[in-house]
């Protein structure tokens, strides 16, 4: 499917080169589902990589359920206050709903991947380290490139990247393998306190809410992160709505998913919830 210029219209075509060809078969088998076209459609519909990322991690926790006997009832299940759930989920007679989020890349992480990806097509030589003081923008980013292709061909020491009028940018420096960004997981403990709030605003009142994260990073470092956000998101007895939250992992390149479950000190999770992320 393409538009009038050409260009790919299907997300699914567009990107599912990179993707597990099991799962895209089966994101593909639920064109005509009465209830999961909607996601279907949606992730067809994306032409932006995070965004479609973002879809394809509620498409592979959905199909985790539906091969564990779960079916999904609604998507964009409607709660409260114009508000709405990713999924309503059932089992036999019990329901819960699902609120999925991923912490995509910052604009500021994105154009510190792109530095890297240009470096990485003009390296010539050995592997280097970069580690960002603040994010190079504009004429700032030009120099940043600039001095860090002049420091490949010269250096062999680690070498602050300073602004034109002398700011630290960042500073790049040699490894023994593989190429790396030494902030690339920056900012995200504080975006998880936000996260956590936007979902528990979804909220069914009345009924089980699971919250389940994930981030761009395709690892369990943000797991972590999670940890430590919700101390303070359960402390002294906030949110009290809130009893269980998940962080998730998946390689895009692999059909499986993993899970890890954070329960509220004290609450009995029902086993239709905990067995439905094993």
């Amino acid at each position: 499917m393409t538009d009038t210029k050409g260009e790919i219209k299907s997300g699914l075509l567009r990107f599912g080169k990179k993707l597990h060809t099991d799962v895209i078969r089966d994101i593909r088998s639920w064109e005509n589902d009465p209830v999961l076209s909607k996601l279907y459609k949606t992730i067809d519909s994306q032409n932006d990589w995070q965004r479609f990322l973002d879809h394809y991690a509620e498409a592979m926790v959905a199909l985790h359920l539906i091969k564990r006997g779960y079916q999904i009832v609604k998507i964009e299940a409607p709660t409260k206050n114009h508000k709405r759930a990713d999924f309503e989920i059932a089992k036999g007679i019990e329901t819960f709903f699902a609120h999925i989020k991923r912490l995509n890349f910052n604009e500021n992480t994105s154009e510190e991947l792109n530095i890297t990806d240009t470096l990485v097509r003009k390296k010539t030589t050995a592997n280097f380290g970069l580690s960002f003081k603040e994010t190079p923008h504009g004429k700032d980013k030009e120099i940043f490139l600039n001095k860090a292709i002049q420091w490949q061909k010269i250096k062999n020491t680690e070498e602050d990247i300073c602004s034109e009028k002398g700011r630290v940018l960042g500073s790049i420096k040699p490894l023994s393998s593989s190429v790396m960004v030494g902030t690339m997981q920056k900012g995200e403990s504080t975006r998880m306190p936000k996260i956590l709030k936007n979902a528990y605003e979804q909220f069914m009142p009345g009924d089980i809410n699971v919250i389940l994260l994930t981030d761009a990073w395709q690892d369990n470092k943000g797991k972590d992160d999670l940890e430590l956000s919700l101390k303070d998101f359960w402390a002294k007895g906030k949110n009290k709505s809130s009893q269980v939250v998940i962080w998730f992992n998946f390689d895009i390149r692999e059909a499986e998913i993993s899970f890890h479950l954070f329960s509220r000190e004290g609450c009995n999770i029902p086993s239709y919830v905990s067995d439905a992320f094993q």
